[in-house]
């Protein structure tokens, strides 16, 4: 066999090790981006209420250093400036309770933390993380367009990758999800539906990672071995 011609398939056969090595071993390493919005809305806005289109909020973790964590909640844009976000949804691979919580910015709202597990986001799983904005029975300080907050979690194993679990089952045939968002303050018209309380209603938004570091990874495996076959076919014709 011509040593040139073996040359493109020797490249390729290392160059797919290496994307599946990465695709194994990338989501224990890995940061992690949550994004809520309307493209995965589970609890549609009541009475006559419409959800903003596009994404609402991002709740990315950021390995910063062994067993510590940087979490960053942030509002987008696209929601008006009447509307807000009531509260995140996470859960943990691990004991959440033994979690250390550390605020770094919480200047726009400073949001109180749940760590008891077994928090039901409108009937679609059980989680073991909810942070509520503003901290019930309610307050001024609401988390809005533009705003983000800031938070240090450490403990013993923590990395970004064990918020990325899967919450136990509900009650109801919707979900359960990774992560979820509550969107409130959506103008509604029909103030007699208990929906639509003080003229306002809410949504809800399961989290969407994009793209997924292994699905990513294993795509361009993929597209790799289809290359290969095309390439091979080509040197036949």
């Amino acid at each position: 066999m011509n040593k040139l011609s073996a040359i493109p398939k020797i490249i390729l056969v290392v160059a797919v090790a290496l994307l599946f090595v990465a695709a194994m071993t990338l989501p224990a390493n890995a940061d992690l981006t949550y994004y809520f919005g309307d493209y995965n809305m589970f609890g549609a806005p009541q009475a006559g209420g419409v959800a903003p289109s596009g994404t609402w909020a991002t709740a990315t973790f950021i390995d910063v250093s062994p067993d510590n964590v940087q979490l960053t909640l942030s509002v987008t844009n696209n929601i008006t400036s009447a509307e807000n976000i009531g509260a995140f949804y996470f859960n943990y691979s691990g004991d959440q309770s033994g979690l250390m919580w550390t605020a770094v910015d919480t200047s726009a709202s400073t949001p109180a933390i749940g760590t008891a597990g077994s928090y039901q986001a409108d009937g679609d799983g059980l989680y073991d993380i909810v942070f509520n904005f503003p901290p019930p029975p309610g307050g001024s300080a609401k988390f809005q367009a533009g705003e983000s907050v800031i938070y240090n979690i450490s403990g013993t194993g923590l990395s970004a990758s064990g918020f990325y679990e899967l919450a136990a089952p509900g009650t109801s045939d919707v979900g359960p999800f990774y992560a979820v968002a509550k969107l409130g303050g959506i103008p509604c018209g029909d103030t007699s539906d208990p929906n639509c309380q003080q003229g306002t209603t809410s949504a809800w938004s399961s989290g969407t990672i994009v793209p997924e570091p292994v699905s990513s990874t294993l795509f361009i495996v993929g597209a790799c071995a289809l290359g290969f076959r095309r390439f091979r076919k080509m040197k036949k014709a």
